[in-house]
């Protein structure tokens, strides 16, 4: 049910993107991403390190007021997150990329123009959808890589597929291009484990340019 709500949500962008919206921006940039982790009310992610990737797609903008705008999209992000570990004197690395495809559903509330150039705020809630992903752990010299199975089933799946979250950012409009900075909050438990008050939620930066077309 939620998979076919996403693809109908993905839809219902596509035909905004190409029918009413104002202005097209094409999104390039980096994302810093990692995981929060919880057992028991208790942070178990706090050696968890930041995996940088990347994001890229097509964003629309509607005017709401003179100042307020509602910007949606279909982004492809990379998520993830990578740890280093001690283990006996031999050093562990785990890597974990997870592709998402994510639709903001934010509003930009942007100054007054000054010499062609405005800064503007976001914020909005987003929703998101797993794609692909893959584990890879290197121990001891050897490296060992699976792909991540995306489900609901404790027993043998990773990662359920249906992410959303709390958008917030910032940037500069300099008319040819944008550069914006956002910090996205993961609030939808993404494992299919739940004992344990077990609960994992993503959080990822984002550095973007957003050039009109």
């Amino acid at each position: 049910m939620i998979k076919r709500l996403f693809f109908l949500m993905s839809a219902w962008v596509m035909i905004g993107l190409n029918v009413s919206a104002q202005q097209l921006y094409i999104q390039g940039g980096l994302n810093g991403a990692s995981l929060l982790v919880k057992e028991d009310g208790e942070t178990i992610s706090d050696d968890f390190k930041y995996r940088i990737g990347f994001n890229l797609g097509l964003v629309a903008e509607y005017p709401v007021s003179k100042s307020t705008y509602f910007q949606t999209g279909l982004i492809f992000s990379q998520k993830g997150y990578r740890l280093n570990e001690d283990f006996f004197g031999e050093d562990i690395t785990a890597k974990v990329v997870l592709n998402y495809v994510d639709i903001p559903l934010t509003f930009k509330f942007a100054s007054e123009r000054s010499e062609q150039s405005s800064v503007y705020g976001l914020i909005g809630p987003y929703l998101s959808f797993g794609l692909q992903g893959k584990t890879k752990v290197t121990y001891d010299g050897d490296s060992d890589s699976e792909v991540v199975e995306w489900g609901d089933d404790p027993e043998k799946d990773n990662f359920r597929r249906f992410d959303a979250g709390l958008k917030l950012g910032a940037g500069v409009d300099a008319g040819q291009f944008n550069i914006q900075a956002s910090y996205s909050l993961g609030l939808a438990h993404i494992s299919p484990y739940t004992e344990d008050d077990y609960q994992v939620k993503h959080r990822y930066f984002q550095f973007s340019v957003l050039v009109p077309i």
